[in-house]
């Protein structure tokens, strides 16, 4: 499932559908047991969050999320 989500990313990335590469990023961190893809999973989500969608309150729910992974 984690191969089906990163394809799906390339595809939504490429589209420059960025709603939709949101939803990518959010299920591979649910599916990637790597504490540290997860962390670079989540520091791309928040950016593109805040960057691009204007979801501040979702950029901020991935930066927490990140902070309990690795609070360091």
């Amino acid at each position: 499932m984690l191969a089906a989500a990163r394809a799906l990313e390339t595809i939504h990335l490429g589209k420059q559908d960025h709603a939709k590469l949101a939803q990518d990023l959010k299920l591979q961190v649910e599916i990637d047991q790597d504490p540290v893809r997860r962390g670079h999973l989540l520091v791309r989500l928040a950016d593109l969050s805040e960057n691009t969608l204007d979801a501040y309150d979702d950029a901020v729910r991935a930066h927490e999320q990140r902070l309990e992974i690795d609070p360091g």
